[in-house]
């Protein structure tokens, strides 16, 4: 069997760089996708809008009918 050693600092400080770098990537992408498609990503925000005012309400109707 093969002993393996795990500098742990060194591995968490790789996944902080990797979720920063992933958030930075998706940062950018939501800012190129409203430039080049305003209109696209105003129906979606109004879809997710849309999506949630349901959501609120079916889980009001539920708790009022208890």
């Amino acid at each position: 069997m093969v002993a393996v050693k795990v500098n742990w600092a060194r591995v968490q400080g790789g996944i902080v760089k990797l979720k920063t770098i992933l958030g930075w990537l998706t940062v950018a992408f939501l800012l190129f996708f409203v430039i080049k498609n305003p209109t696209g990503a105003a129906h979606i925000v109004n879809d997710i809008g849309n999506f949630l005012t349901a959501a609120a309400h079916g889980l009001a109707d539920f708790f009022t009918s208890l």
